[in-house]
């Protein structure tokens, strides 16, 4: 699985704000409907478990993409973003910041024409700082996008992108491309 490593590095504001100096672009897709992509561009699925709100910033190609904003609780938010690889770089909480992206854990790509999930963000809050960890929770997000994202999951087929092994993906791999929650035959199941 992920991570589970207690994250002590912070930087100030300045830091946050500097990195937002090269933005590139990330389109929020806020509601189900036709979602036409351009060549070389994919659906990201950030997807996070917080006992706090935070704002995560993603590096891709030397650039930062805008911060996006996770309230506390369980979040889904979908992104078209340029193809090609990706890590998070940091998470700010209040005037806060603290690095994550030194792993290959919080490394993933975005495939061109595809709903990219590259696994979920748990934060858990402790006196003294924070727990952040990643990990592969693909079938919770498979239902949370057919709920909200129906039209979406017809256009594009979902894919697992993270950097750790997925036990769902792998077992299922009929079920993503299919766009199903449930296996409606045992034939989609792979040992």
């Amino acid at each position: 699985m992920g991570s589970h490593r207690r994250i002590a590095c912070r930087v100030g504001l300045l830091g946050f704000l500097l990195l937002q100096i090269a933005c590139i672009k990330a389109i929020p897709i806020t509601q189900d409907g036709q979602q036409s992509l351009v060549e070389e561009e994919g659906i990201l699925i950030l997807h996070s478990d917080s006992d706090v709100a935070f704002n995560l910033v993603l590096i891709s190609k030397g650039q930062a993409l805008p911060p996006t904003e996770f309230e506390a609780g369980q979040q889904l938010r979908a992104l078209v973003v340029d193809a090609g690889m990706y890590r998070a770089a940091s998470l700010a909480r209040g005037n806060l910041i603290y690095s994550v992206g030194h792993e290959k854990d919080w490394n993933f790509r975005v495939e061109p024409g595809q709903i990219n999930y590259p696994g979920q963000i748990v934060i858990r809050y402790a006196p003294g700082g924070l727990y952040i960890f990643h990990q592969s929770r693909t079938a919770m997000a498979l239902k949370e996008i057919q709920r909200r994202f129906p039209t979406l999951l017809e256009q594009h087929p979902l894919v697992y992108t993270g950097s750790d092994e997925d036990e769902f993906a792998r077992r299922y791999p009929l079920l993503l491309r299919t766009n199903r929650a449930e296996p409606a035959d045992p034939a989609d199941v792979e040992p």
